[in-house]
């Protein structure tokens, strides 16, 4: 128990006047004469036994009273926490919510400029010598220092809004490393002023901390929010006068219905669709636009809506690249037919390369998306490994048996993963069916598929039962073609050779479809758009990637030029590292090439706006006596006179002397 003014203590000396008073019987007797005394002698000694007693109880409780009474006035407590810090300073760290979501504002002034003022209001509370640091949403390395408050004052007022969304467990960990390595063992106080949004409070992580925690909600008005949620183009690849088609997800995060809200496209600074949508409370729709592109290269682009008071999340950036062609490697074996020659090299939507079974090109092989293996007499190691290598960056291939010996295939289709075949049929059949749903074949048709003419097929390999995924399907049940997922890419593997002594599927209008649908969706469907706080690896093609000079991040502006993260493996990735905070669209570059473009916006994590109440937070933590939760009006000022003077106890000792005061009386009544 520590004392807030010890000097008050000299009155104890005090104590003394009823011992005195006790010693010294200051009451004057009357001598009465009797004859015979005896018997009073007898009552007299007794009484003075009692009496003796009975003042001895009364000085007891009158010193009691008047050390009750001088301890109350000495203020007392009991001190939370530490006594002393090993450096005798104590270190306070303040963490301020610098988030988009502290944007929003009541008319007057934002929620970041209040939790400014409540910071400003802590960094007043302490006395001089106790030393501060500043914890924002940015983690920036300036901040990993106390420093006196002065210092820590003109950082506050710097302080602007940042990007990136910080979960509470994330800042507390923060501000433990820190304060673990800047000033060990002593004693530290930490504050987080937020509006605690559901989205990233993670409050109840912090159940189990020993750290002395003050949380200050700062209460956000509850206001309704639409925001463009995703970005996204209906095929994997964009060619050069073709239509492509964009879609977006509007998403509502309020109780409201929203009717004909608009949504406007740029591509290349101008406006080239409109559209609106309807949005269910809490739900989401999409929006799809339709435009022809007619300059290959990169291009960039944005969807945008009008909605106040929030609008970090009312416009996407995007951005993307447009192809001349479609890159597809077909290596023919010996016995391979014109089939696949007249399909695809007189088409200007694809960069036909046709070599012999032999002579591939690796490199070439690498940045195709469709690999079509023809009729090859055998999958050697080698090219099995780049297939592996073509599959894993996204591409496909297909397999079209050789009309020879099958058994060479073995090797080959157990370094790509499946089964070999499982022997040949040659009982007359037809094509039964076909997976209409699947992505090529899904918007081919206008009649039901059941109404096609299927091939006629005389002669087939037997694809095993189980092994990959049937998507045409003959009469007995076996697979006439089979689709594998291996890595980000497809295997398809044909049953029949394209020979007519086979099938007519070669004559038959299914395989335009088919096999130009594969060489289409030959890559992974590159991301157009992503939050600057991605923190994953983004994909680069294989392609272009030779060399000693690392990939650099611009953007389309020419305002922000960085070399970000980089690993050249398969397929090489950059990574981001949150050290871009601007918004907009963006092309990564090596050299003049440009590798791949894309846009980078504010996270969506805080577009939904609910925030736990108080009391919520008072719920989560109630079990922790090391964190306090404030309300609003709290006075920062108060808090910290609390924290100093700990738990106060002269309330409880002037309840003691009234006590002790009452007992005196009652005595008093009763014996005298």
């Amino acid at each position: 128990m520590h004392f807030g003014a010890p000097s008050i203590l000299w009155a104890l000396f005090a104590l003394a006047i009823p011992v005195i008073v006790h010693l010294f019987d200051f009451r004057r007797y009357r001598k009465v004469q009797f004859s015979d005394n005896y018997l009073l002698q007898q009552l007299l000694e007794k009484n003075k036994r009692q009496s003796r007693l009975r003042r001895l109880i009364i000085m007891t409780v009158r010193m009691l009273f008047i050390a009750a009474l001088v301890l109350a006035f000495a203020k007392p407590f009991i001190p939370q926490g530490k006594e002393e810090t090993s450096s005798g300073r104590l270190f306070v760290s303040i963490y301020v919510d610098n988030s988009m979501s502290m944007e929003v504002s009541d008319g007057k002034t934002d929620l970041l400029e209040k939790a400014r003022t409540k910071a400003r209001e802590i960094l007043n509370a302490y006395p001089p010598g106790t030393m501060f640091r500043l914890i924002t949403n940015d983690f920036l390395g300036e901040h990993e220092r106390f420093c006196p408050r002065d210092e820590c004052a003109d950082m506050l007022s710097l302080i602007d809004f940042c990007p990136f969304p910080r979960e509470t467990g994330a800042v507390v960990s923060r501000m433990t490393d820190l304060a673990d390595m800047n000033a060990a063992g002593a004693e530290h106080h930490f504050y987080i002023i937020s509006d605690f949004q559901k989205s990233t409070a993670d409050v109840a992580s912090l159940a189990s901390t020993d750290r002395r925690i003050f949380l200050f909600p700062v209460d956000a008005p509850k206001t309704p929010n639409i925001s463009v949620d995703s970005v996204w183009f209906s095929g994997p690849v964009q060619l050069e006068n073709n239509v492509i088609t964009i879609n977006a997800r509007i998403r509502n995060h309020s109780d409201m219905l929203l009717e004909k809200i608009p949504v406007r496209l740029y591509v290349d600074g101008r406006q080239k669709g409109l559209g609106d949508v309807e949005l269910a409370a809490s739900g989401s729709d999409v929006v799809e636009f339709a435009l022809t592109v007619n300059s290959r290269g990169s291009h960039e682009g944005y969807i945008e809506i009008d909605d106040s008071p929030i609008s970090f999340d009312d416009r996407i950036f995007f951005a993307f690249d447009i192809a001349s062609s479609v890159p597809v490697y077909h290596i023919a074996g010996s016995g391979a037919t014109k089939n696949i020659n007249n399909l695809f090299e007189r088409d200007s939507l694809f960069n036909f390369t046709s070599v012999r079974e032999g002579s591939f090109d690796a490199g070439s092989m690498a940045s195709a998306g469709l690999v079509i293996l023809d009729e090859v007499s055998q999958i050697s190691s080698g090219m099995a490994s780049e297939l592996n290598r073509l599959l894993e960056s996204g591409g496909n291939i297909l397999i079209i048996p050789t009309a020879g010996d099958i058994k060479n295939y073995q090797p080959g289709f157990a370094a790509l993963g499946i089964s070999a075949f499982a022997g040949i049929d040659t009982a007359n059949t037809r094509v039964a069916s076909i997976e209409a749903e699947n992505p090529l074949f899904r918007g081919v048709f206008v009649t039901p598929p059941k109404q096609i003419q299927f091939p006629a097929v005389f002669t087939s390999y037997r694809i095993p039962k189980g092994n990959g995924r049937s998507i045409m399907t003959l009469l007995n049940g076996n697979a006439f073609m089979a689709e594998f997922i291996k890595g980000k890419g497809h295997i398809y593997l044909m049953s029949v050779p394209l020979q007519y002594s086979f099938s007519t599927f070669a004559s038959n209008a299914l395989i335009v479809p088919a096999v130009m649908q594969m060489a289409f969706s030959g890559r992974v469907m590159p991301g157009v758009a992503y939050p600057l706080d991605y923190s994953y690896g983004i994909d680069l093609p294989t392609g272009n990637m030779s060399g000693e000079k690392p990939p650099v991040l611009k953007s389309f502006d020419g305002s922000s030029e960085l070399i970000p993260g980089f690993s050249n493996g398969n397929p090489p990735k950059i990574f981001l590292n949150s050290r871009i905070s601007s918004p907009g669209s963006y092309k990564v570059m090596r050299g003049e090439n440009t590798l791949l473009s894309f846009g980078l916006n504010y996270p969506r994590t805080e577009s939904n706006t609910e925030s736990y109440t108080t009391d919520e937070i008072k719920n989560f933590v109630s079990e922790n006596k090391n964190i306090s939760v404030l309300e609003t009006g709290d006075s920062p000022a108060a808090v910290v006179a609390d924290l100093q003077e700990g738990t106060k106890l002269w309330k409880t000792f002037i309840i003691f002397a009234l006590i002790f005061f009452a007992i005196e009386l009652i005595l008093l009544r009763i014996w005298i």
